[in-house]
């Protein structure tokens, strides 16, 4: 199985794979889901979702979220359903919008229909007590040459306090060898050059896609890392409707039809607006209305 992490294009300037080769690959692995969470936007998660759909995958859709006055501290948020996903769109607004959000302070609202996934050794410590309270939350395990020392001290704490957790590996390039094209863009959002970039604006250079034959090797020794992650795949249904019309309900005074309820307000505002008002005006407004009723 596919990781629950991973990155496309729309994580500007930080991932290079097109969502639709996320896609591919996990389509080419024999996956039944493929995940997509993008850094702090839900840009490509529509186009994403229906092109997984199309293969017969189960689309994962979230976001990695990091707090704004301290991007140490961060966590995937993963849709559960419907709810979730409508909360992520709502989460991701104020992240943009507010100057007062806070990561940490998000861990306090009802969260119960997302996943919460974090390898943020500084966001653990922080709230571990507040993380105890809540189910859906998993320290993410991630384990390359670089991360070992500190993938071992997330799985202690994890461990010593009765977290769950959950096998990871975050994608943000095809290949191996497209690190140097992570290394460009990052360059470029940094204005640097690729020789002079710092490393830590820079990813871990194993941060490509491994096969689930790969993960599976990895994990071999700790099974219950994996099966977390079916675990929440199994739990996440969200279910876009595509194709489907989605309007907003209107409460209707006793006795009206949504069409005789709209006439009257119409007519409302044409009074309103129209001083006097001609067969013209009249004519205009029924045909649209007429439009409406036809087309439903």
């Amino acid at each position: 199985m596919p990781t629950l992490h991973a990155h496309s294009t729309y994580s500007f300037l930080q991932g290079t794979v097109a969502y639709n080769e996320l896609v591919s690959l996990a389509k080419k692995d024999g996956s039944s889901f493929v995940s997509l969470t993008d850094f702090n936007g839900m840009y490509g998660l529509i186009q994403f979702a229906k092109a997984a759909e199309e293969e017969k995958l189960k689309p994962i859709l979230g976001v990695l979220i990091d707090d704004p006055k301290d991007d140490k501290l961060n966590a995937l948020l993963i849709a559960k359903n419907n709810e979730g996903y409508s909360q992520l769109c709502k989460i991701i607004t104020s992240r943009k919008l507010k100057d007062d959000f806070s990561l940490v302070n998000l861990l306090d609202d009802d969260l119960s229909n997302l996943f919460i996934i974090s390898s943020s050794l500084e966001l653990i410590e922080l709230t571990k007590n507040k993380l105890k309270k809540i189910p859906n939350f998993f320290v993410e395990l991630i384990v390359t040459e670089k991360l070992k020392k500190e993938t071992r001290k997330l799985y202690e704490i994890a461990k010593q306090n009765n977290l769950k957790f959950v096998a990871s590996h975050p994608v943000y390039f095809k290949e191996k060898k497209d690190f140097l094209l992570h290394k460009v863009v990052t360059a470029i959002r940094e204005r640097s050059t690729v020789d002079n970039i710092e490393n830590s604006f820079l990813v871990d250079e194993e941060f490509y896609y491994k096969s689930s034959k790969e993960l599976r090797r990895v994990w071999r020794k700790l099974p219950e890392a994996l099966k977390n992650i079916e675990y929440i795949v199994n739990n996440c249904n969200v279910d876009l409707k595509f194709g489907d019309y989605k309007f907003p309900v209107f409460p209707l005074p006793s006795g009206e039809t949504a069409y005789s309820y709209l006439w009257k307000i119409s007519f409302k505002g044409l009074e309103e607006r129209y001083q006097p008002i001609t067969n013209r005006e009249i004519d205009r407004l029924k045909y649209e209305l007429d439009v409406i009723d036809q087309l439903g």
